[in-house]
């Protein structure tokens, strides 16, 4: 009785354990790190529950690694690099209950297996192809290379050889080593740099100019305009370079002599030893290649090519100059005093030269001269408040002083210079076409002069006449801008202009009333015994065909002030021209 007991409770037991729980696994850690291309020891499940008769895993298990179905045993090779993932297993027993477990698994990188295709011939100041690995197992996260490349050439973070070798080296080994987080592993790679084959070169393009010597300088930078469909050189001889790298290439001969094919334009000539092409074209010769050969002792010969033109010379042709010889008539009137001066006239010249190339940076000038027509002398009289016993006109002679160009024997010099920048279509200053200011801002330069002869007549109290000969010279110096510049089609600039200029001027006292002998009869007429004023000097000018307007302002400065003379004095000038151009047209040589 007591053993069927004892068997029932273990029936009991058993049915129970069967059916009344589920698996309960696990694989510890449940954490797992495992190498690419490595086998993995096999991980076995831990079950403290119910007996489990089948396993599946979500997500799939990496390429490589594979579940037991039947067992729950993870075993394999893993095939990628996958990093941190979570896998869920689930067990299930054969009633059915399940139980699940979460495990991570990590898969590195294995280590980097690589290799880098053959160097070839590496030359000095060649620049290399890359060099690229080829990685066949793992990614590196980093390269190094034992020894250190020659001078020139680099290796970069992907492992790429690449640059361009300055020196040459003898054949050595390169250790280039691939390294990630899993290990590292090397490459070696041998090469040498030879030197460079000697060769020369000259600059692509150069233009002569007809009847222009190229000059003797030696190694001179050739310059060339922005532009290189019409590229200009300045006027010198063409020097062959070497090509020789930083650091100097070693071995590297020079020529022992130079020829060229075909010859050179006429009047140019090849120096055979020195390779320099000098001399003076004398015919306007079309755009031609040129093939100059160096010749060495132990090396093959090296060419290079040139684009050589001969130019018509442009400062022989060249706009005509002008002489006009023309009527003049000027009216001034002191702004100051509102003293009426009267108008005189006067024959003159104006020349005006569209200048030669040669004059750089001079675009054209403008001359005036003119003498008044009358012969006869001024006479300027004093006149006296016999109350006060002093002078009551002194304005008068002062605006003598300011104004010389106002008297019956009186002339005037006046000189403008038009600057001009470089910056034609063929890299020289613009002659055919308007002056184009320097800096946009300096238009030119403009010098004046003027003189005249008058009679100072000085009535003292007793009655007594005093008649003495005054010579009065005013000189300026400045510079102007042009606000409205001349159209290409006009390019001496006369059609209509708007000027602003400010310079230095000097008034100064000459003749018999500037001795020293007479210092009391200028201290009567004007109030100071000086015969010089100067100061600065602002004009306003506008030019239309024949007709120029100025408005003038000086500041001349002085130990006294006078009247008319000293000061801010404001004045206008009017002008009127009129006449018959002669061109005075240049030829050709």
């Amino acid at each position: 009785m007591k053993k069927a007991t004892l068997f029932v409770v273990i029936c009991l037991i058993t049915f129970f354990k069967a059916f009344g729980q589920k698996p309960v696994i696990s694989y510890p850690p449940n954490n797992f790190t495992f190498t690419q291309g490595q086998e993995i020891k096999y991980l076995y499940p831990n079950n403290s529950g119910t007996q489990a008769i089948s396993y599946t895993v979500s997500p799939l298990l990496p390429n490589g690694l594979n579940l037991d179905a039947h067992s729950g045993i993870i075993s394999g090779t893993p095939s990628v690099a996958t990093g941190t993932i979570s896998y869920t297993i689930k067990a299930t027993s054969a009633p059915g209950d399940t139980g699940i477990v979460s495990i991570q698994i990590t898969i590195n990188p294995g280590a980097p297996q690589f290799l880098y295709s053959a160097p070839g011939n590496l030359i000095v100041g060649t620049t290399i192809a890359p060099l690229k690995p080829s990685n066949t197992f793992g990614p590196a996260d980093s390269y190094t290379i034992n020894p250190a490349l020659p001078s020139g050439l680099s290796l970069d973070k992907f492992g790429t050889i690449s640059g361009t070798p300055l020196v040459a080296t003898p054949a050595a080994l390169y250790t280039v080593t691939a390294t990630n987080v899993t290990g590292s592993s090397t490459y070696v790679l041998r090469f040498s740099v030879q030197p460079m084959s000697p060769h020369i070169t000259y600059p692509p393009f150069a233009t002569f100019i007809a009847g222009v010597c190229i000059p003797d300088l030696e190694k001179d930078p050739v310059k060339k305009a922005n532009d290189e469909t019409t590229l200009v050189y300045n006027h010198q001889r063409i020097i062959p370079l070497v090509l020789s790298p930083t650091p100097v290439a070693t071995g590297s001969p020079s020529p022992i002599n130079y020829s060229v094919s075909p010859a050179l334009p006429a009047g140019l000539i090849l120096n055979a030893l020195t390779g320099d092409i000098s001399g003076t074209p004398t015919t306007a010769t079309p755009v031609a290649k040129y093939t100059v050969t160096a010749s060495y002792t132990n090396d093959p010969p090296s060419t290079a090519d040139i684009m050589i033109a001969v130019i018509t010379n442009p400062d022989i042709v060249s706009t005509p100059a002008t002489i006009s010889f023309v009527g003049q008539g000027d009216i001034q009137q002191s702004l100051t005093t509102g003293s009426k001066i009267p108008a005189s006239t006067g024959i003159g010249v104006v020349y005006r030269e569209n200048s030669n190339i040669k004059y750089k940076w001079l675009h054209h000038i403008e001359i005036d001269f003119s003498v008044n027509v009358a012969s006869t002398v001024d006479t300027i009289k004093s006149v006296n408040d016999p109350t006060t016993n002093m002078v009551t006109n002194k304005s008068a002679f002062g605006n003598s002083v300011l104004l010389p160009l106002n008297s019956g024997e009186a002339f005037s010099f006046r000189g403008l210079a038009y600057f001009t920048e470089r910056g034609g279509p063929n890299g020289n200053y613009q002659r055919n076409a308007g002056a184009i200011p320097v800096g946009t801002v300096l238009s030119g330069l403009d010098i004046a002069v003027q003189g005249s002869n008058r009679n100072w007549e000085y009535d003292s109290n007793d009655k007594s006449v005093t008649l003495i000969q005054a010579s009065q010279l005013s000189v300026y110096t400045g510079i102007f801008h042009e606000f409205i510049t001349p159209t290409a089609a006009n390019s001496y600039g006369q059609n209509a202009s708007v000027t602003i200029g400010i310079g230095y001027s000097g008034r100064f006292i000459m003749g018999d009333v500037a001795q020293t002998s007479n210092s009391a009869l200028r201290q009567s007429l004007l109030g100071t015994t000086q015969t010089s004023f100067n100061g600065y000097e602002v004009k306003l000018g506008l030019r239309f065909y024949n007709i120029q307007a100025e408005v003038h302002l000086p500041f001349l400065s002085g130990k006294s002030s006078v009247p008319g003379l000293s000061g801010a004095q404001p004045y206008t000038f009017i002008g009127f021209t009129g006449g018959f151009p002669i061109d005075l047209t240049s030829k050709s040589n």
